[in-house]
């Protein structure tokens, strides 16, 4: 019986070993999955603050857009047609570079539903001329805010992990205004390519 005290000793130390490199194991997937995790809420973080930053000054350039006046049905001649272009063509100095400061944000975004959602708008809002649709009988400055408005909502509802806010009238009346807009291009480069045939 002298060779059972030193295996049975050898079999708790294994198990012993076993039991503890286990445990350590688990200890340290642990630490590794709290650090990504705490990496991937810094990145949030950092993202949602870059973005609230950019989509709060479009908000603010959206606001002085210049106003349409024949969205108001009223008649102008070609001096006050070029003026307003004039002004239009200022105000969207200002307005580009935010959005596209916007959408390199938004790239940054890890979720691809949140980032196609911000992409997507970003898109209507970089193509804001060829939203007339959407503008007709309504204010631009109102049209805008709506989008930009959706644009934050899906924004902080990522950052507190929440579910994606539905996309509200104005977001898609502007979404449908551009597929159409984007239709009419489309139609106009194919028979202007038919005519050259």
């Amino acid at each position: 019986m002298d060779w059972l005290s030193p295996v049975s000793g050898l079999v708790g130390a294994l198990v012993g070993a076993g039991a503890g490199y286990a445990g350590s194991r688990q200890v340290l997937n642990r630490q590794l999955e709290d650090t990504k995790q705490a990496r991937e809420q810094a990145e949030r973080i950092a993202v949602v603050a870059a973005l609230s930053t950019v989509l709060t000054a479009l908000l603010e350039h959206a606001a002085r857009i210049p106003d349409d006046p024949a969205r108001r049905g009223e008649g102008f001649d070609q001096e006050t047609y070029q003026r307003m272009r004039a002004k239009e063509k200022e105000w969207d100095e200002g307005w580009q570079p935010l959005v596209r400061t916007a959408h390199v944000a938004a790239l940054e975004v890890r979720d691809a539903d949140v980032r196609n959602r911000l992409t997507t708008g970003l898109r209507y809002l970089k193509d804001w001329n060829a939203l007339e649709y959407a503008f007709h009988g309504k204010i631009r400055a109102w049209v805008l805010a709506g989008v930009l408005d959706h644009l934050v909502e899906t924004v902080f509802a990522w950052r507190r992990e929440e579910e994606l806010p539905a996309p509200i009238d104005r977001f898609t009346s502007v979404a449908e205004a551009w597929a159409l807009k984007m239709e009419e291009y489309e139609d106009t480069a194919r028979a202007e390519a038919e005519d050259t045939d």
